[in-house]
């Protein structure tokens, strides 16, 4: 089974990719005569993979096409690319350049967001003078999108008067034509009575109109909030001069309640007591329904507040660095470690040899950065963040974050307890597992860490690094079988990941099959693994097993990309890479966004699909040999012919080296 990225291509077709039938070799030929119409829907094809994989340089390509033009479509596609970074680095001034093209022909897509432009000062100086020009202009041509935006600025008198009557007049022609933002805001202004009557039943409707759509999820939490509030209330006069009794009140509770837990100190029991008798009072007083709902609140105060003295225990027991584990947790772990430190007295001393080097190669494994979905988070700050937020999925990437820095400074135990709080809060990221498992490995802990490398292997069974991983852990434990299955998966996903070459070298020399050595080891070192020592062994002890690596694959054009914005930048690298540089980890580092997976493996490609420039250019390559650098729609590509592991492995012929006359 192959492994083929969301973006396998970073090159453009000239041929024809078969889509029902002939319907993309004409619409093709068309674009080339110049047909707007057919470059614009070549641009969403492979914009949206309608038909199509998604590809977003040929997006970008056929839409320049468009928009060179003149045409509005192409012009603000072009200006969204920029903007989101789609196949191309961030550049927000390009995207303004080419929003306000289209937008000054009057175009109403365009219009818009070079409103947001003004308004948030990307790519231009902030203007929500401009911004409000801007979106009036869209909002007049009835594009909804717009006529919130206009709404929004109204409504805080941003870059306008503050107006709210004006803020309704536009959520409400949005909420008319079923924008479920429209409706959601206008039902907003209803229940807090800005612009009109207070009027809960009106907001309960839009927020259910808006909700009933399905992709506004805001919407659905509104609908329940107010539905609670309207649940047992007063008439809305009566409720509103109850609410402004009671609420200053029960908010100076709840900040006494926060100051006591923040500083650690017991809590001051007559000023509670007070506050609370007062509110009791009053309550009694009043003697309207509205009690039962302000007792609801007081007895959630109390339960969060619970909430956060047991975060604070917890974290004040995390900065310990004498923090046990769990016993059981404990127990395992001091037995595992004590198995993996006693030698295994049937090995040869080769077999010890190569579990050092692997041991080594697990030592100096990486752990995972970033989560699925990563959010920046200070250093010093972490902490604090973390017991501030309420958000389950941010506080999954917050204790995933902290645990990387437990583990950086070697603090296996702690890191172990903060991915395991990540993984509790978010089960489906396999990031977390896969450091929780690296930390069991550090700690000798090998059986944990392979049970926990499997259920990332479920999460994430195409993922080659991932796969690696897990090879590792049952090499160190020398369970070879299962180690060699998993090697190979991972290279049959993506045969450039050098290390596990290594690993297999060490693997088949230990089982005397030296050809299959040899051809993994200058795979290594060809892919710019420092596996120098490997061969350095091989010509000692098997030199007259040594086989040349295959000139080309049996079954089609295999390769790999580095993809930089700049010409300059790209001719660096290039340098760097003739120097030996590792080009999986140089893609990792310095190509565009889109093109970092997998270190930049496209999987196999179709030489009838790429561009006559990259064809010509391939043609004349040697296997592994870099291509020169080449431009392609605003950006900087080098090619590089790869090696499969089903024709690697294939039969070889015998090698005649100088060095065996050594």
């Amino acid at each position: 089974m192959r492994f083929f990225s969301a973006l396998l291509l970073a090159i453009l077709i000239s041929g024809s990719v078969v889509f029902a039938g002939e319907e993309l070799s004409e619409l093709i030929k068309q674009a080339h005569m110049g047909s707007v119409e057919a470059q614009n829907l070549l641009g969403r094809k492979y914009l949206r993979g309608e038909g199509v994989k998604v590809d977003y340089i040929r997006s970008l390509f056929w839409y320049r096409k468009a928009a060179d033009q003149g045409d509005s479509n192409g012009q603000t596609r072009l200006g969204w690319i920029y903007e989101n970074g789609k196949g191309v680095a961030k550049d927000y001034a390009k995207a303004f350049y080419w929003y306000k093209k289209a937008a000054e022909n009057g175009y109403s897509r365009a219009q818009r967001p070079l409103g947001v432009m003004y308004e948030l000062g990307k790519g231009v100086r902030k203007d929500p003078v401009k911004a409000a020009y801007w979106y009036e202009k869209a909002a007049k041509q009835g594009l909804a999108r717009a006529q919130v935006n206009l709404g929004v600025l109204y409504e805080a008198g941003n870059g306008v008067g503050k107006d709210y009557k004006k803020a309704i007049q536009w959520y409400r022609k949005a909420a008319e034509k079923g924008y479920a933002r429209g409706q959601t805001q206008l039902g907003m202004m209803y229940e807090k009575g800005l612009g009109v009557d207070q009027d809960f039943k009106k907001a309960l409707f839009w927020y259910k109109a808006a909700a009933a759509q399905g992709y506004y999820a805001k919407a659905k939490k509104y609908v329940k909030n107010l539905e609670n509030k309207m649940k047992g209330s007063l008439p809305v006069s009566a409720a509103q001069k109850q609410v402004k009794i009671l609420e200053p009140r029960v908010l100076v509770e709840k900040k006494v309640a926060r100051a006591v837990v923040k500083s650690g100190a017991p809590a001051k029991k007559e000023q509670t007591v007070t506050i609370s008798k007062k509110v009791k009072a009053e309550k009694k007083e009043e003697k309207v329904p509205l009690v039962a709902s302000v007792t609801k609140k007081k007895a959630a105060a109390k339960e969060k507040e619970s909430v956060v003295k047991k975060k604070v225990t917890a974290a004040k027991a995390a900065e310990k660095k004498e923090e046990p584990l769990a016993k059981t947790e404990k127990k395992e772990d001091k037995k595992e470690e004590k198995a993996a430190e006693k030698p295994t007295e049937k090995s040869p001393t080769e077999i010890n040899e190569a579990r050092a080097a692997v041991r080594k190669f697990m030592h100096e494994q990486d752990f995972e950065e970033t989560p699925a979905s990563p959010v920046a988070v200070p250093e010093k700050s972490v902490r604090e963040a973390l017991m501030a937020s309420e958000n389950k999925e941010a506080d999954a990437e917050k204790y995933f974050y902290l645990g990387n820095e437990y583990a950086k400074n070697g603090r296996f135990d702690l890191a172990i307890t903060e991915y395991q709080k990540a993984i509790a809060l978010d089960p489906e990221n396999a990031n977390s597992y896969e450091n929780l498992a690296i930390s069991y490995a550090k700690k000798g802990a090998v059986n944990k860490a392979i049970e926990t490398m499997d259920t990332v292997i479920k999460l994430r069974p195409e993922d080659a690094d991932k796969r690696a991983t897990l090879g590792i852990m049952l090499h160190a434990k020398q369970d070879f079988h299962r180690a060699m299955k998993e090697y190979t998966t991972a290279l049959q996903l993506n045969p450039t990941v050098s290390g596990i070459y290594y690993n297999m070298a060490v693997i088949f020399s230990q089982q005397k099959k030296y050809v299959q050595a040899w051809k993994c080891a200058k795979m290594a070192y060809i892919l710019g693994h420092t596996g120098a020592d490997a061969l350095e062994l091989l010509k000692k002890t098997a030199p007259k097993d040594e086989v040349d690596l295959p000139k080309e694959n049996k079954d089609g054009l295999y390769l790999r990309q580095i993809v930089v914005a700049s010409e300059e930048q790209a001719a660096t690298i290039l340098e760097r890479l003739q120097k030996d540089g590792d080009f999986a980890e140089i893609a990792r580092e310095y190509s565009l966004p889109a093109f970092k997976e997998n270190g930049g493996y496209m999987g196999r490609v179709e030489k009838k699909d790429l561009l006559p420039l990259v064809s010509e250019a391939l043609d004349t390559l040697a296997l592994f040999e870099l291509s020169p650098v080449l431009a392609i729609a605003d950006q900087f590509h080098i090619f590089q012919k790869i090696l499969t592991l089903d024709d690697l492995m294939s039969e070889g012929k015998k090698a005649t080296l100088e060095h065996k006359a050594d």
